[in-house]
């Protein structure tokens, strides 16, 4: 009598490598960022071990741009037996960088004209990752009363947002 004993591989293999998270800057005006994980390791029993991930489908690592949000992204090992085994791991790009906002000159106007921005001027505004659309300017004014009756100083205090929150101000001097 012949017995024959057949030996299954149940083990799914194991995976270890990139951080859970990976947090980068946006750099300059990409509005994104150049990353490049560790690579990942995969271990197993048996042979003809395949990974793949859900971004960019080569393997076991990843160099690429990433443009500014949030990506997580699935490694997956398959081994000759057919059992698999995932590792997540999220890539945050983040805009830290405020837009760059610049007053108009300091101006001297007549008693009684108006002092609406379309007279005393608009500043300019940029930023790395928003369009003048998708950013918030507003102002606001600080009087100081001068030695007449209808002489004063407004200190106008502009300030624009980005769409990540970073800010910047300036101050434009109003003379009447």
């Amino acid at each position: 009598s012949v017995q024959i004993i057949t030996f299954k591989n149940f083990k799914a293999p194991l995976l270890s490598g990139p951080p859970t998270d990976t947090t980068i800057m946006a750099s300059g005006d990409s509005c994104g960022a150049f990353v490049v994980l560790p690579r990942l390791v995969a271990t197993d029993c048996s042979s003809g071990l395949v990974v793949t991930n859900d971004c960019t489908m080569t393997g076991d690592s990843i160099a690429m741009f990433f443009p500014l949000g949030s990506k997580t992204i699935t490694f997956t090992a398959i081994d000759a037996c057919g059992n698999v085994s995932t590792f997540q791991t999220t890539v945050n790009v983040i805009d830290n960088e405020g837009p760059v906002l610049v007053c108009p000159p300091d101006t001297v106007i007549g008693c009684g004209f108006p002092t609406d921005t379309s007279i005393t001027g608009s500043p300019m505004v940029m930023d790395n990752c928003d369009t003048i659309i998708g950013m918030a300017v507003m102002f606001q004014d600080s009087v100081v009363d001068g030695s007449c009756p209808q002489e004063m100083t407004i200190f106008r205090i502009f300030t624009a947002s980005d769409s990540s929150g970073n800010m910047a101000t300036c101050v434009q001097m109003i003379s009447v």
